[in-house]
């Protein structure tokens, strides 16, 4: 058997094209046909629609069958494939291969690309294994690409708008604000540091540039552990509070984000630091936009449709930051695995950002952890700690517990946390929460959530450390939600939920219940939801509440949702456009008009665009108050992103590109490919990444700890030309970039046929090796014979080359490949002593 790269592919696809032999109808469809009529192996990518698994070698058999290692391939699908179907194709046999029909018994049959020699596994969507992120988990079945020592970036955020306030029998009122962001950071042999700043011009005030944050760091990824020095922020387990501190830090929990506007503050609480729109997503569907100030909000604040448990926010900061936040479940259902466990230490100095930048209370220090760990596969069990300390005065102490467990019938979560301050001594609080499991196979796919938190009037955390004894630190003393989902048909899913709230002061207190309805508008994609809700107040007056909301997708792009609610007695109408996002060429679209009681007419209107060097974005609102009075203001807004990034090296190279993210990639083509457009992982007709000119493109979203294939596509490829492997195979670290090159000096194809000189007769069916003879290093090529002796040998320099054969009298013969345009060279007999 041979074993080689993709190359072999090409050649036996240009020998089957020279004996005219073709893939029949017939035969795509029972599966793959080995026209050589013997046993070749060679490294092919598997695919599962257009995501690419990885590579592997893969076997096609001379009774055309498709065999593949047992082991690498169980390891490449680890991560897509339930365990049922793992165990199944891991007890398939008792050697280790895996065949078509291994594939086939468990539902996934594979099938090969005649064009590429690709394998496609089907796997359907709804199939696949629910992904989690994890830190420095590999597939070390893949070979992956090494990363650049040395490179760096700067992000771009420009942001100018413009408002125009009407008010009766008055002059206009105009106001213009720039809010410009910068981040920059530098990546050197495993070490990070990032650098952020801010230019803003509010309208008749001076430009004010501040810095926003400073910081090192340094992954540690076979630990799964990151350590930060700087500026930063730590999020706290559910009773601590969010941390911003200059200092240092040590965690093993990639699921924070360290320069964060939105705020997770709690279950279903959330804090903003900058003016934001707010874009609330129920179902996938965005059914209302709201511009919120600063400040810390509730879910109930924003009037949702009651019964529905897949709130997702959107939210857009006034310097370009878009951020989500998901309030999908009750309990965090983040079990870790046995053994393992996940921290976080850090100590410094709190920090807030003014209007000249960080200040920092050098009188003061934080002391931030938690540590859980897992006891056992459906227990992991947690402790954390927070401490604020005045220098010469009192602390502030905040210490908990966190159980998380699953039961056959649900998850629970108990959250038990004790405080100490030195005004309001020691508070306590109390969390319970449950979830019914992912793979609960209940009757009308019935879902049940309920939490239950108690607070005492003086638990604080360490936000609390300055308030004064007349602050009313707790309102609220104990808090229910309980949340029952099911459907009733195909087309019918129902909701019902009830919050029950305690305060201290009656008028935190009340009961509310409610009711959703939703499902599809006769047989059509159209959804309509329904929800009611009534709340009984302790002291103020009673109210009933309801929404009626009516979603029409024309197609994948297009949307338009309409909605009427009875709390403000509003009516709003809502059209979104949506192709190709986050890709070159995706744009987005939408506008709204609402009615209601406060306001006349609010208008809003949007469009966004992601080329292949920046990202654009405009956006209008406006909101006419009295019309008849003349009361209404306009607020206009573009945004421009962009970056700078460079990688070093062989060489020294730099490119413009789309902001970029954890990771990137620079990619150049070879000068044999100049005026050839090339485009990088193309779906559905968006590239992520173009070239074009000389510059070279850049994937500027390339996910850390995460294994990832890169594909691509050249116009009008020259006849002959052997792109290797055409993917390429990444695993970065955060902040690690690639400097690719697509094409190269070895790109000519030399096709011929070799007889024995004594026999005259075809050296047939043998296999051999083409050795470069030049004083650059170059891999050995295997190739082989067809029953005429035709070879094809892809991926050769302009030179001089030995072909030795594999056979009993070990045959040489140089072979000198000439420079060839296009680079396919026929020799025609070669005969061979």
């Amino acid at each position: 058997m041979i074993k080689r790269g993709r190359k072999v592919g090409l050649g036996l696809l240009l020998l089957i094209s020279s004996h005219g032999i073709a893939f029949g109808e017939e035969h795509q469809n029972s599966g793959f046909v080995n026209p050589l009529g013997q046993t070749v192996t060679l490294r092919t990518l598997l695919r599962s629609g257009e995501r690419v698994i990885g590579e592997a070698d893969v076997t096609f058999t001379a009774d055309n069958n498709i065999e593949l290692p047992k082991s690498t391939t169980l390891a490449l699908l680890a991560t897509l494939l339930p365990d049922e179907a793992l165990e199944q194709l891991a007890r398939s046999n008792n050697e280790d291969i895996l065949n078509m029909a291994h594939f086939s018994q468990v539902g996934y049959p594979l099938s090969v690309d005649p064009a590429t020699f690709q394998i496609d596994i089907a796997i359907p969507l709804n199939a696949t294994r629910l992904q989690r992120l994890s830190l420095a988990r590999r597939n070390e079945a893949q070979h992956y690409l090494m990363p650049s020592p040395f490179n760096g970036y700067l992000n771009v955020y420009l942001s100018a708008s413009y408002d125009t306030l009407a008010e009766a029998n008055a002059p206009h009122r105009h106001a213009h604000y720039q809010a410009h962001r910068f981040e920059g950071g530098i990546h050197l042999i495993g070490w990070q540091f990032e650098y952020e700043s801010e230019l803003a011009k509010p309208s008749q005030q001076q430009l004010n540039y501040r810095r926003t944050a400073t910081r090192l760091i340094r992954d540690f990824p076979e630990a799964g552990t990151r350590f930060t020095v700087g500026d930063h922020s730590l999020t706290g387990q559910r009773f601590q509070s969010y941390v911003d501190m200059l200092g240092i830090s040590v965690n093993r929990n990639f699921n924070q984000i360290s320069t964060r506007n939105v705020r997770p503050t709690a279950t279903q609480q959330f804090t903003l630091s900058r003016a934001s729109s707010v874009d609330v997503l129920v179902g996938g569907v965005i059914v209302q936009r709201l511009t919120l100030p600063p400040g810390r909000y509730n879910l109930a604040d924003i009037p949702l449709a009651a019964g529905n448990n897949d709130v997702v926010l959107q939210i857009r900061d006034e310097a370009g930051n878009e951020e989500s936040l998901s309030f999908a479940i009750a309990t965090g259902r983040d079990l870790i695995e046995v053994g393992e466990f996940e921290y976080a230490i850090g100590v410094g100095l709190p920090k807030t950002l003014s209007t000249d930048g960080p200040s920092y209370q050098r009188d003061a220090r934080i002391v931030h952890g938690y540590i859980e760990y897992g006891v056992t596969p459906a227990w992991t069990l947690g402790v954390n700690s927070q401490l604020h300390q005045s220098l010469g005065t009192n602390k502030v102490i905040q210490v908990g517990l966190r159980s998380l467990y699953a039961l056959p019938f649900g998850m629970t979560e108990l959250n038990y946390a004790v405080s100490e301050h030195p005004i309001f001594q020691r508070g306590q609080a109390v969390r319970v929460a449950y979830d019914t499991p992912d793979n609960w196979q209940a009757p009308f796919n019935t879902t049940f959530s309920a939490q239950y938190e108690y607070f005492s009037s003086h638990y604080t955390n360490i936000s609390h450390h300055d308030v004064a004894l007349s602050d009313n630190v707790q309102p609220i003393k104990h808090a229910l939600q309980a949340q029952l989902n099911l459907d009733l048909s195909d087309r019918l899913r129902v909701g019902l939920f009830s919050n029950y709230q305690h305060g201290y002061d009656n008028h935190d207190t009340f009961l509310q219940s409610g009711a959703s309805f939703s499902g599809n508008l006769f047989h059509t994609r159209a959804t309509w939801g329904v929800s009611v809700s009534y709340r009984d107040h302790n002291v103020d007056e009673d109210t009933l509440h309801g929404s009626v909301t009516l979603s029409i997708p024309f197609n994948q792009q297009h949307r338009l949702v309409t909605r009427y609610q009875t709390q403000q007695d509003s009516s709003q109408v809502n059209y979104t456009f949506r192709d190709g996002l986050g890709n070159v060429g995706g744009r987005s679209a939408y506008i709204s008009a609402r009615h209601d009681r406060d306001n006349d007419a609010q208008i809003n209107g949007g469009y966004r665009y992601t080329a292949n060097r920046f990202n654009i974005a405009f956006d209008h609102s406006s909101r006419l108050t009295e019309i008849q009075q003349g009361e209404e203001t306009h607020t206009t807004r573009i945004d421009l992103a962009t970056g700078l990034v460079f990688s070093a090296k062989d060489d020294f190279v730099a490119a413009i590109s789309r902001p970029v993210g954890e990771s990137y990639a620079i990619i150049q083509r070879h000068r044999s490919l100049d005026q050839h457009p090339i485009e990088i992982a193309p779906s559905h007709g968006f590239p992520r990444a173009t070239i074009t000119t000389d510059m070279p493109a850049v994937i500027p979203d390339l996910l850390a700890y995460n294994g990832q294939v890169i594909t691509y596509q050249v116009d009008n490829l020259p006849p002959g030309y052997d792109l290797g492997d055409g993917v390429f195979s990444l695993y970065p670290e955060y902040g690690q970039s690639y400097l690719l090159t697509i094409g190269s000096d070895a790109i000519i194809t030399v096709i011929g046929q070799l007889y024995d000189k004594h026999s005259e007769q075809p050296i047939s069916l043998i296999a051999g090796h083409a050795h470069w003879l030049g004083d650059d290093e170059q891999a050995p090529i295997a190739f082989f014979t067809n029953r005429r002796g035709q070879f094809a040998i892809s991926g050769m320099k302009p030179g001089q080359y030995r072909l030795q054969l594999v056979n009993e009298k070990e045959q040489e013969i140089l072979l000198h490949v000439p420079d060839a345009d296009p680079p396919l060279v026929r020799k025609g007999v070669i005969y061979v002593e």
